[in-house]
């Protein structure tokens, strides 16, 4: 049982180091109000391309940053969850009833988890960002340690549509995404 739990924590540790991290910096500009109208805490589904595979997840975000991404598909990850608590700043990986605490930074840049975690958390704190607008939607850019990412949301509705992270070979398209 024990051979197996150990198992099991490799897998979970291997699938994320697969799939997450970037510290988001950079320079840019924009309008307050724009950037306000950008919510903290929202949920939305995700079809995620990541360099030749596509990722199905939920993700939610909570007003104080804490992040959970639950993979929906394909079949070998689902049900594999990616818990990022802001304030003590670990990751909690669950899959297969089994969980485990990780520290992010030991993630490598181009996993697609806390990629997506580092990127919304960038957008949340509104720092060096550089806004693109058209009259459909306002493309919030930014440089991290995957590269360079950027984030769409449609100017009418208030839904975010897309994330590219170009670097790592990841895009993503939401769907049903709802502010909290």
């Amino acid at each position: 049982m024990k051979r197996l739990a150990v198992f099991l924590c490799s897998m979970i540790f291997i699938l994320t180091v697969m799939t997450g991290c970037s510290t988001i910096s950079g320079s840019g500009s924009g309008s307050e109000a724009d950037l306000s109208s950008v919510p903290n805490a929202f949920s939305t589904m995700a079809k995620i391309q990541y360099n030749g595979t596509e990722i199905e997840a939920k993700i939610t975000r909570l007003d104080g940053g804490n992040c959970t991404i639950e993979v929906l598909a394909p079949s070998s990850l689902k049900g594999l969850t990616m818990d990022w608590n802001a304030q003590s700043n670990t990751m909690t990986l669950g899959f297969m009833g089994l969980s485990c605490s990780i520290d992010p930074q030991q993630f490598p840049d181009s996993a697609f988890g806390t990629a997506v975690i580092y990127a919304f958390n960038a957008l949340a704190s509104k720092d060096g960002l550089k806004i693109d607008k058209t009259d459909e939607s306002l493309t919030f850019s930014g440089t991290g340690e995957s590269g360079q990412f950027s984030v769409s949301i449609d100017r009418k509705s208030g839904c975010m549509q897309s994330l590219d992270i170009p670097g790592i070979g990841l895009s993503a398209q939401f769907s049903d995404y709802t502010a909290s």
